[in-house]
């Protein structure tokens, strides 16, 4: 008997800041350090996890003051001016150190390309909406895994013994390829969007599953 279980939560949160008074303004830095070094970096492991296919849990929340600011036309405008000098000053310290420091010349490569990277996820593959990123990772694990379950039992349906049975006996034959024919086409669509080759469009699985919605209770991990 286990003694216990331990579930790490990760509970995202800052206090509101924003002062629109200043050009520039010392806590909303802690805003944007807390971006580049914990917030931004969370989403590139989760694209790399999904990109691998790896199989994760990950139980984290947003508080309302931090999407607020996550979601704030001047505090985004502000932190790509805050990225842009993070940049330009590990690039000057590439150039500093390769002359007079040597040793910490590694250093500053490390930097600039980690701040390089940092923005280049931020503005590039996010569209500078944290918000929508976390919300893509949720949705894309969610949704694989019904996808998965579904076109489970769309195999079992297509497979089951009746549709075969009828045919051989020459009963309803028409009924029993359409069938066939359905549970085949809907098990192609979620493999071909499984893999990529198409969207995974949500209100089509949901009328897959309301349709198809025999086996509860599978798992498709079974199959492995």
């Amino acid at each position: 008997m286990p003694a216990g279980y331990w579930c790490p939560v990760l509970h995202a949160h800052l206090p509101y800041v924003r002062h629109p008074e200043y050009p520039s303004f010392l806590e909303e830095d802690w805003f944007f350090e807390a971006l580049t070094e914990t917030y931004v970096p969370i989403v590139r492991v989760l694209a790399g996890l999904l990109d691998d296919g790896v199989e994760y849990r990950l139980t984290m929340t947003l508080s309302p003051p931090l999407v607020s600011m996550m979601t704030d036309e001047l505090l985004v405008g502000r932190y790509h001016r805050h990225l842009d000098n993070l940049v330009e000053l590990a690039r000057r310290e590439m150039d500093r150190t390769k002359k007079w420091q040597p040793h910490f010349h590694d250093l500053s490569r490390f930097y600039h390309r980690e701040f390089s990277d940092v923005r280049r996820v931020f503005r590039e593959v996010y569209g500078s909406n944290l918000v929508s990123a976390f919300r893509k990772h949720r949705d894309a694990g969610r949704l694989e895994g019904r996808a998965l379950n579904q076109a489970a039992r769309e195999l079992l349906l297509a497979q089951s013994s009746d549709w075969a049975f009828i045919m051989k006996t020459n009963t309803t034959v028409e009924y029993a390829k359409k069938r066939t024919r359905d549970h085949v086409a809907r098990f192609d669509y979620l493999y071909r969007a499984l893999t990529g080759q198409c969207r995974l469009e949500e209100p089509i699985l949901r009328e897959f599953e309301e349709r198809d919605n025999v086996f509860p209770e599978i798992d498709y991990r079974v199959y492995r």
